[in-house]
């Protein structure tokens, strides 16, 4: 049983895929190929299988950072460190303008928890991005109450999740919300290729 679960976790069974993210993917890939792409997770080896299975190992190549392998896991503000350090290991020609402090500021990390994506990658020095299809911490709201997310909660988002009506209603809402300097808000990931490559996207403004 515990095999056939497992399974389930390794491809579409247990993951959607929304367009949005694939249109990011491509964009970068075809018009943006000095980007480097990455993920930084906390989990296990069974990423690579499921990156590998819902055909999306391609667009970030070695640069697959889980919390398994490096013995880190965020909210460590060193997690972000020691992947900056390995991508410049691979990519040392991004160090012949820029100091590696400064190279922070061209790092952008994105992901749906508010402590783990948005508030511990800013405090590393990195651009944060808070993915929030559902509005679960009500940013997108007009009341400006926040929401707190307990670590229950944030498993069960995980898990219970209408793919299809998250998708249709995080394609509603069209502005990212800057929090600070270096703190944003999105719904979708059109919002975010507006806000990162304004000249050539073909989303929709963001404020």
């Amino acid at each position: 049983m515990v095999d056939e679960i497992l399974h389930v976790f390794e491809g579409f069974g247990a993951y959607t895929v929304y367009p949005d993210l694939l249109e990011l993917l491509e964009l970068i890939q075809q018009e943006h190929s000095e980007v480097v792409l990455g993920v930084v997770s906390n989990t296990d080896p069974i990423m690579y299988k499921l990156l590998e299975n819902i055909g999306l190992k391609p667009y970030f190549k070695n640069h697959v950072y889980l919390s398994y392998d490096l013995e880190l896991s965020k909210p460590d503000p060193v997690f972000f460190e020691a992947v900056l350090h390995d991508v410049v290991k691979q990519h040392p020609e991004l160090l012949k303008n820029s100091t590696l402090e400064e190279l922070k500021t061209d790092c952008w990390h994105v992901g749906d928890e508010e402590n783990n994506d948005l508030n511990c990658p800013a405090s590393a020095g990195w651009n944060a991005v808070l993915l929030d299809r559902m509005n679960k911490y009500n940013h997108f709201s007009e009341s400006f109450e926040r929401a707190q997310r307990s670590l229950h909660q944030l498993y069960t988002d995980k898990i219970d999740n209408d793919s299809g009506k998250s998708w249709q209603l995080s394609m509603k809402q069209v502005d990212a919300i800057q929090l600070s300097e270096r703190r944003f808000v999105i719904s979708n990931f059109r919002t975010l290729s507006q806000l990162l490559f304004p000249s050539t996207s073909n989303g929709p403004s963001s404020n």
